[in-house]
């Protein structure tokens, strides 16, 4: 699971679901091998574009 998400990864990174989806699939990966450091970058880096998606579509609900 961890090398499947880093190659969707390696394809390119944005700030989009894809990406965030993929950054958790290798957070819980490597969480499940023991790896906190990679899981805890891996689960911020995704909860900061979740972050920047749901500041998007907030900002769009507020717009007139």
């Amino acid at each position: 699971a961890r090398d499947a998400a880093a190659d969707g990864l390696a394809l390119g990174q944005q700030d989009d679901v894809l990406t965030a989806n993929l950054l958790i699939a290798r957070a819980e990966a490597n969480e499940a091998l023991g790896e906190r450091e990679g899981a805890s970058r891996d689960f911020l880096a995704a909860l900061r574009i979740n972050e920047v998606l749901l500041d998007a579509v907030l900002g769009e609900e507020e717009a007139p």
